[in-house]
């Protein structure tokens, strides 16, 4: 049977700029350990298609407050040898 990884992607959108979007990553590995990672949103999705990770979910949040900020979180997964 076929196991996976699996990592979240947060994606914070700034309404004041929003070509300044930046990503936050969590692994989760089959032994229950998560790592962090962070850095530019275009520079870690280019990074993920290399890996081999493969979109698996996705859904948006939205908070208002002084500056609105929309938050896109996406789930990954890729297989485990």
């Amino acid at each position: 049977m076929q196991k996976w990884e699996y990592l979240e992607l947060e994606v914070n959108l700034n309404s004041t700029n929003p070509d300044k979007a930046n990503a936050h990553l969590w692994y989760y590995k089959q032994d229950g350990k998560c790592f962090e990672n962070s850095g530019d949103y275009r520079v870690l999705i280019f990074q993920l298609g290399i890996e081999g990770w493969e979109l698996v979910a996705g859904y948006q949040r939205m908070n208002h407050g002084v500056v609105m900020t929309y938050k896109d979180v996406r789930i990954f997964k890729r297989p485990i040898d």
